[in-house]
């Protein structure tokens, strides 16, 4: 991931790297507070900041995907608000990202089983929920689930899940999901800003190897 630096200065720079105890930490600058943190003192983002939040992230993974990358694990505690006082949003930890197409042809890759899921299951994607491999509209499905957690104050429908096992977490969180998804009317229940129904609409409607429309999407979460 961090040999494709450059992708834009909201992708969090890499600082150092090393060998320690067989493992290779990355160093990376500090950035800001993690949304998860700032939700937890605050518990209620307003409309009007939820929808900020997306606008943003939207330009950002477009330009993490320009570079045939997908981050793979969108959630408040892989976000932050800046700390230099401009209110930027930054991306952490790439320890899921993935290419989807060679970054040279850019030839999109098929999708195939994966090894594990791995990432939050909250906020996974259908495809993660699957232990299949992700594109671009992985990313953005996650974005959606995460804006809904803020508009709904930190509650899903999935959250309250009890299951023996990860596995079985899994499973019935999918199928929740998939509903979801598979239901117009699903998320007119949920106390959520107009034009995230929208970005939802968008975000669902992609095949495995589409382009997210980025600028329908900005417009479906720019402040009005």
């Amino acid at each position: 991931m961090y040999q494709v630096q450059g992708v834009n200065q909201k992708i969090t720079p890499l600082q150092h790297t090393a060998e320690y105890y067989r493992r290779n930490p990355l160093v990376i600058e500090y950035q800001g507070i993690r949304l998860s943190r700032i939700f937890e003192a605050r518990r209620i983002f307003s409309h009007r900041g939820v929808l900020k939040v997306g606008y943003d992230l939207v330009s950002v993974l477009e330009s993490l995907h320009s570079k045939s990358l997908v981050h793979g694990d969108i959630g408040p505690a892989n976000v932050v608000i800046g700390a230099k006082g401009n209110g930027w949003l930054y991306l952490l930890d790439y320890g899921l990202a993935s290419f989807y197409r060679d970054p040279e042809s850019l030839h999109h890759y098929p999708q195939v089983p994966l090894f594990d899921r791995g990432g939050t299951s909250c906020f996974a994607s259908l495809d993660r929920h699957r232990a299949l491999s992700l594109s671009r509209r992985d990313d953005m499905q996650s974005l959606g689930y995460m804006l809904a957690w803020l508009s709904c104050y930190g509650s899903l429908p999935w959250q309250d899940v009890r299951a023996r096992t990860t596995q079985e977490m899994f499973h019935v969180t999918y199928q929740m999901k998939r509903v979801a998804s598979s239901n117009p009317n699903f998320f007119l229940l949920w106390p959520l800003p107009p034009g995230l129904r929208e970005f939802f609409r968008l975000a669902f409607s992609l095949s495995f190897s589409d382009k997210p429309d980025y600028d329908a999407m900005r417009r479906a979460l720019q402040l009005r």
